[in-house]
């Protein structure tokens, strides 16, 4: 679409192993990278993909969490916003892939402005997340802490399934493999043709070409999985689109370089 544009943020990384993020990559040190995508619409103004990490996850994130996946370096996303001259209160929308916390954490920081009022997340996924955090734990379970999504001050959920078009030439799409509910992004640019997005549900190049799931605590099972990757290499096959990946060191390097893409 003409006068489309995105820029990827670069949020810091997650200190881990490669086995968490790719099965067979065992227990060598693994950078994994916290990214989001803003999408400056022609039309619609300003789109936010995730929100990245939230700085005081010392204190919010899970024991187990902070022991496997501790933020090695953490860039708040507002100040990611600021370094193009974009505020908090300049966005439209935001979407999240989903409410893990490397995804959902900045959510916070969007508090009583426009954009936080509908903020679009798979149903799906908003109702695990609510039920897991809310009855059958105290509020720290797995990937989620409720303090990231729930009662947030003037935050309010639009909740989606399957495929919607979010603008011309925006659309998100419901994904059923690393969580309940993982929206996909896919834009499409009048230069670099259409981007694909997974999100977490293919966290790299390697485990995409290879059909390699995570090896670690957040592995989903072989078959969701496998299903995804087909789903998504259809849709690439189909639209000559280029594809990205949830925690891909490389893209994210090169991808942030590339400042707005058009």
């Amino acid at each position: 679409m003409k006068g489309l544009e995105i820029r990827i943020f670069d949020l810091g990384y997650l200190a881990t192993i490669g086995e968490e993020i790719v099965s067979g990559l065992g227990n060598n040190p693994f950078n994994s990278p916290i990214s989001a995508v803003l999408i400056r619409h022609p039309e619609k103004g300003y789109i936010l993909y995730d929100t990245g990490n939230d700085g005081a996850w010392p204190d919010t994130y899970p024991e187990p969490i902070k022991k496997t996946f501790p933020v090695a370096k953490f860039i708040k996303i507002t100040d990611a916003l600021k370094e193009e001259g974009v505020d908090a209160n300049d966005l439209d929308t935001i979407i999240l892939s989903h409410l893990h916390l490397d995804h959902s954490g900045g959510l916070k920081y969007f508090q009583r402005t426009e954009a936080a009022k509908n903020v679009i997340v798979a149903e799906a996924e908003l109702r695990d997340a609510l039920y897991q955090t809310h009855v059958v734990s105290d509020g720290k379970v797995g990937a989620y802490s409720r303090v990231h999504f729930s009662a947030l001050d003037g935050v309010g959920f639009k909740p989606v399934s399957d495929e919607v078009e979010i603008a011309e030439g925006v659309r998100v799409f419901e994904q059923h493999t690393h969580t309940a509910g993982v929206l996909g992004l896919e834009v499409d640019l009048e230069e670099a043709g259409t981007i694909i997005f997974t999100g977490d549900t293919i966290y790299t190049q390697r485990s995409y070409d290879k059909i390699l799931p995570p090896g670690g605590s957040l592995n989903a099972g072989m078959a969701p999985f496998q299903k995804n990757i087909e789903m998504v290499k259809e849709r690439e096959k189909e639209k000559n689109a280029t594809v990205l990946f949830g925690h891909d060191p490389d893209q994210v390097a090169e991808w942030s370089k590339k400042g707005w893409i058009r």
